[in-house]
């Protein structure tokens, strides 16, 4: 089916980009000027895995650079 209005073309455009992407549940509105608003749920416990992951890594950073600080002292010492 050619869909000839070119705003409709850009709204289906949008709309298969946001099918295939959209990581998460969203909400579609549209308002007669054209707008179309996309609400995207972002889960919290999605959120809160993601920052405690970050905090991991950080944490075993610091223990690598701590770790390497040690070594490099008591070579000096040696």
């Amino acid at each position: 089916m050619e869909i000839k209005h070119t705003q409709a073309r850009n709204l289906v455009t949008i709309l298969e980009w946001l099918l295939k992407t959209a990581p998460f549940p969203y909400k579609i509105t549209t308002h007669q000027n054209g707008e179309l608003h996309v609400k995207i749920e972002v889960p919290i416990e999605k959120y809160y895995n993601v920052r405690r992951n970050e905090e991991k890594l950080l944490e075993q950073r610091n223990e690598q650079i701590k770790k390497h600080k040690e070594e490099e002292s008591e070579e000096k010492n040696d």
